[in-house]
C-alpha cells in the first residue's frame, strides 16, 4: 500500500486517499500551475493508526451518545490526547522518512487534506490545523501527529455535521517564504453583482486568512484588460491572470491562496468559492432562546464572534438544559437578541414581554466590554444604546442575555465510588465555595435520602447579590446560624445527580435553590472520582506525592483569586487549548508569588484555601494542603484531571514549614522527614 505519494503523481490516486486540499493541488500541477513541490501522507495512514491505538473504537463510542451529550467532549478529549502520545507506524514513519530524504523541503508546510476539504459544499476553511516552518524530521512527525489531531476537535466535528468515520490525509509542501502572500477570489464573495475580482495580499505569512488587514488591496472589473491596468506590478498581473484561467478550466469561481516570491507567482491553494448566503434574519429583529438550537444555529453567530464558545455551548448547554426539563428541575433563561440601532425600542418591547423567573439579567457579546455587568430588566435599553454607541460602524448586534437568578442556597453534588452522594452548599450565591473562600456545610446520604455523614458549618460572611448596586457583594450572615437543607431538598439534589450519572462517568452538578424552586446550573465531567475520608482530612484529589513544602498566606491567595480572574482561568467546557495561559508580570502588582511558583518544582504548597490561580502553574506543583476548601471547587475539577493529589487538613498553615520536606498519600496520610 502507498502511504506517501508525490504530489506530482497525484492524478493517479483518488481523493479518498488523498483527501480534497492535495488531490486539487495534483491537478494544478498537472495543468503546469506552479505548485510548491511535496507529497502526501495518505487518509490509509491516518486510518491505520486510528486503527492500531483504538482511536477508532473511541470513536464508536462517542457516536453511540446522544448528541448533545457533554460526554462526548471527554472522549474527543481522549481521542485527541492518544493521537499526540501513541507510536507511529513504523511502516508509513519510515516512507515519510524516505520521501523527506529524497527532496530538499527546508523549511516546510504541514496541512490538512480531508476528504472533501476545498470542495464547494465545505471549504473546511480554518478548521483544521496547518504547520508552517517545519525544519526537522522530529518536528515533522509531530505535526502529522497535530493534524490529525484537529480532526477530532469540536469544532471540527460540529462543521462536519456526519456519523461517518473521518480520514485525513496531510499534504507535506515547500514553504514559499514570498514578498507577499494572500487570498484571490475571482468574483466578488460579498457583493457579486459589481463584477470584480478581489485580492488581498500581506507581507507576513497566513497574516490575511488568519483575520488579520491586508497591507495591498486591488479590486478589478472582471472585464478589466489586466495587461493593461497600470496600477498593478508584474506578478500581479500573473496572478489576476491565472486565477480568470483557473476560473475558466475549472468552470466555477475560485478561492485562490498564493504567495509571490521574486518575478515568481506559486498556488498554494484552491477551492471552489461559495458565494455568501445573505442572512435570513439580516433586518429582521428577533430573539432566539438557547432551548431553540434550530433558531439559534441560523443567527449567523462566527460573524459575530461566537465561533468556538457556540461550539461548546451547543455541545453541553442544549443537553444540560434539556435534561433539567426532563427531571422537573429548573434553568436559568438564556436566549440571543439580534438587531439593528432602529430596533432597539421593539427589542426591549419583546424583552419586558418573556416570562422570567428574575428581574436580573447578564449581558455578554464577545470583543465588547460593558459598564456593568448585570441589568435590570426595565433598564436594559441602556445596555443596547451603549453597545450601539461603542460601535457605530454595526450595521446590526447580536447579543447573548442570560437570567440572573439571585440564589438563595447553593452548593455542588456528586455520586462518590461507593455510590452515595456527597453534597456541598451554603447559604446565597456560589461564589465563596466556588472558590473555596467558604468551607461548604457537607452531607452524605445514601440513594434513599438516609444521611451517612453531616457537618454543618455556620457562615459568618456570605455572599448575596445587592439589587441597589447590581453587583455580588460579600456580606455580614444577618443569621449566622448553620445553613439546613430540608428533606424535600435533599431528594432533588439526589434525584437530579442520579439522573446526569446515568449518562456521564463522573458529573459534578453545579445546582441553586430560588423561591422554593431548584435550578441546575452548570456541571463537569470527571474521571478520577472524588473520595471522602474523615480520618486524613478531605481527600480533594487522590493519589501520593513528597517533596519540599511551600507555604503560602491569605494574601497570596487573595493575589491568585485576582490572577486567575484576570487570565480568565476556566475549568468548566474548557477548549483544546485548555490551561495554557500568558503571565505577563507586568500586568500584575505581586510579582513574588509568581516568582516563587515558577522558579520552583516538586514542591508540596500548603496554603489556606484553594484558588483557581495555581492552575498555570501546576506543572511545578506535586501536591496541595489546605486548610479548608470544597471537595467540588474550581481547582479540584482540575487536580483530579490532572491525577495531582490535595487534602483539606484543618490548621496546615500553622503544623507545616517552609521548606520541610515531607510526603503524603491519600490512603496512609503525612509524614514528615
Amino acid at each position: 500500500m502507498n502511504y506517501v505519494i508525490s504530489l506530482s503523481d497525484g492524478t493517479d490516486f483518488d481523493e479518498i486517499s488523498l483527501g480534497g486540499k492535495a488531490k486539487n493541488l495534483s491537478n494544478l500541477i498537472n495543468i503546469g500551475m506552479n505548485v510548491p513541490s511535496g507529497f502526501c501522507l495518505t487518509s490509509e495512514a491516518f486510518l491505520a493508526h486510528c486503527e492500531t491505538n483504538g482511536i477508532k473504537k473511541l470513536y464508536e463510542e462517542f457516536l453511540s451518545l446522544e448528541s448533545h451529550n457533554p460526554q462526548r467532549i471527554k472522549i474527543l478529549a481522549i481521542i485527541r490526547k492518544t493521537m499526540l502520545t501513541s507510536e507511529m507506524n513504523p511502516t508509513f514513519e519510515n516512507a515519510i522518512r524516505q520521501a523527506w530524504g529524497k527532496i530538499d523541503l527546508s523549511p516546510i508546510a504541514v496541512r490538512s487534506s480531508c476528504v472533501g476539504e476545498d470542495s464547494y459544499d465545505k471549504s473546511y476553511a480554518g478548521i483544521f490545523s496547518s504547520y508552517l516552518h517545519i525544519t526537522t524530521l522530529q518536528g515533522l512527525l509531530q505535526a502529522i501527529r497535530n493534524v490529525w489531531k484537529s480532526v477530532f476537535s469540536e469544532q471540527a466535528i460540529y462543521y462536519r455535521q456526519e456519523d461517518t468515520f473521518p480520514r485525513m490525509a496531510v499534504v507535506i509542501q515547500e514553504m514559499i517564504e514570498g514578498e507577499y502572500s494572500g487570498v484571490l477570489f475571482s468574483q466578488n464573495p460579498i457583493s457579486p453583482e459589481l463584477n470584480t475580482m478581489v485580492m488581498e495580499g500581506s507581507r507576513e505569512s497566513r497574516a490575511i486568512v488568519d483575520g488579520f488587514d491586508p497591507d495591498i488591496r486591488f479590486e478589478l472589473s472582471r472585464s478589466e484588460d489586466i495587461e493593461n491596468e497600470y496600477s498593478l506590478i508584474s506578478p500581479f498581473k500573473s496572478l489576476f491572470k491565472t486565477a480568470r484561467n483557473l476560473e475558466r478550466l475549472l468552470s466555477y469561481p475560485i478561492d485562490m491562496e498564493w504567495a509571490i516570491r521574486g518575478d515568481d507567482t506559486y498556488i498554494l491553494q484552491v477551492r471552489p468559492l461559495r458565494m455568501e448566503e445573505k442572512d435570513s434574519y439580516s433586518g429582521n429583529m428577533k430573539f432566539c432562546s438557547l432551548d431553540d438550537r434550530a433558531s439559534s444555529e441560523k443567527l449567523d453567530l462566527k460573524r459575530h464572534g461566537y465561533e468556538d464558545f457556540w461550539i461548546r455551548f451547543i455541545n453541553k448547554k442544549y443537553w444540560i438544559r434539556k435534561k433539567a426539563r426532563e427531571i422537573g428541575a429548573h434553568h436559568y433563561a438564556e436566549f440571543f437578541i439580534k438587531f439593528t440601532p432602529e430596533q432597539i425600542v421593539e427589542a426591549n418591547e419583546n424583552l419586558k414581554a418573556i416570562e422570567l423567573d428574575s428581574e436580573y439579567l447578564v449581558l455578554r457579546s464577545p470583543g465588547m466590554k460593558f459598564s456593568q455587568k448585570y441589568y435590570h430588566r426595565n433598564t436594559f435599553i441602556d445596555a443596547m444604546r451603549q453597545i450601539i454607541n461603542e460601535n457605530p460602524n454595526q450595521s446590526e448586534y447580536l447579543i447573548q442575555v442570560g437570567e440572573f437568578i439571585p440564589v438563595e442556597i447553593a452548593g455542588f453534588s456528586t455520586q462518590l465510588h461507593d455510590g452515595s452522594i456527597y453534597i456541598e452548599y451554603a447559604p446565597g450565591l456560589p461564589s465563596g465555595i466556588n472558590t473555596s473562600e467558604f468551607s461548604p456545610s457537607q452531607i452524605i446520604v445514601d440513594r434513599l435520602g438516609t444521611v451517612v455523614h453531616e457537618e454543618m458549618k455556620s457562615f459568618p460572611e456570605i455572599y448575596i447579590f445587592d439589587e441597589a448596586e447590581m453587583e455580588k457583594v460579600k456580606v455580614s450572615n444577618p443569621t449566622n446560624q448553620p445553613c439546613v437543607l430540608d428533606s424535600s431538598l435533599i431528594t432533588e439534589i439526589i434525584n437530579a445527580t442520579l439522573e446526569y450519572s446515568k449518562s456521564l462517568q463522573e458529573p459534578r452538578l453545579e445546582w441553586y435553590f430560588y423561591k422554593n424552586k431548584f435550578y441546575i446550573k452548570d456541571l463537569s465531567m470527571e474521571n478520577n472520582p472524588v473520595h471522602y475520608s474523615s480520618n486524613l482530612g478531605l481527600i480533594m484529589s487522590a493519589g501520593f506525592a513528597e517533596g519540599n513544602i511551600l507555604l503560602l498566606n491569605e494574601t497570596d491567595i487573595d493575589f491568585l483569586d485576582e490572577l486567575g480572574e484576570n487570565l480568565n482561568v476556566s475549568v468548566i467546557s474548557r477548549s483544546e487549548k485548555e490551561d495554557e495561559f500568558t503571565i505577563e508580570e507586568h500586568d500584575h502588582k505581586n510579582h513574588d508569588v509568581i516568582n516563587r511558583l515558577s522558579e520552583v518544582s516538586s514542591v508540596i504548597v500548603v496554603a489556606t484555601r484553594p484558588s483557581t490561580g495555581f492552575v498555570p502553574f501546576l506543572d511545578n506543583i506535586k501536591g496541595f494542603i489546605f486548610n479548608q476548601g470544597s471537595l467540588l471547587s474550581h481547582l479540584g475539577i482540575v487536580l483530579r484531571e490532572k491525577r495531582i493529589p490535595a487534602l483539606i487538613s484543618k490548621e496546615a498553615t500553622q503544623i507545616y514549614r517552609n521548606g520541610e520536606f515531607v510526603s503524603f498519600s491519600s490512603e496512609t496520610g503525612i509524614t514528615k522527614y
